[in-house]
């Protein structure tokens, strides 16, 4: 009996130490924005005009989410998104978040990217970069880019330095593979298939 008891109590007193603080720190962990709209359904594939993915002309996403909403005093308006295998969204893709209409519509907008705790990545309130989307310009309209290396759920808040109302347009987009390195994937893919049936 006292030799089956030791290792019984080594097993418990190794969860002890180690399974408790991680359970523990699984259970601290809480929608820090529980108020926060999910963009996860509205990705939608095809080309977007005015949702920009940098300051070249005539660069748009093919995959992109656009909300638009009206904002009223200087809180925030929060939007959650998920990044990983089973989302619109993936591990070590390149999303940018540009702000349209805001600043033609009287708002001094900036926007804020947190992780899956709250803790805030990046921002920016003002872009010197004017697309199509901005209806005018020189609008400084918030714009930045991300690349996500993690899966998990993300947050973007989006809020104004001034105490005015009007609308803005929020386009979540992903930045799409260079064309060289697609077509070389698809070189890749095809010579693998030529082999294969060149072996049968």
């Amino acid at each position: 009996m006292k030799n089956i008891r030791k290792p019984v109590l080594l097993v418990l007193f190794a969860f002890l130490l180690v399974g408790m603080p991680l359970i523990s720190q699984a259970a601290m962990v809480v929608d820090p924005f529980p108020s926060a709209t999910s963009l996860d359904a509205s990705f939608l594939p095809g080309l977007n005009p005015l949702a920009e993915i940098n300051d070249q002309p005539n660069n748009f996403s093919f995959l992109s989410a656009t909300v638009s909403r009206y904002l009223v005093g200087p809180g925030f308006d929060y939007y959650s998104f998920n990044i990983g295998p089973d989302f619109a969204l993936k591990t070590n893709t390149q999303v940018v978040f540009d702000i349209d209409l805001a600043y033609s519509s009287g708002l001094d907008t900036y926007i804020e990217l947190y992780d899956m705790y709250g803790a805030q990545i990046t921002a920016n309130d003002n872009s010197s970069f004017n697309g199509p989307g901005d209806f005018a310009p020189d609008t400084m309209n918030p714009f930045l880019s991300y690349t996500f290396d993690t899966a998990g759920q993300y947050y973007v808040g989006v809020s104004q330095n001034t105490n005015l109302a009007g609308i803005y347009l929020l386009h979540v987009s992903a930045v799409p593979l260079p064309s060289s390195i697609v077509l070389m994937v698809l070189g890749v893919v095809g010579f693998i298939g030529f082999k294969r049936k060149s072996i049968r």
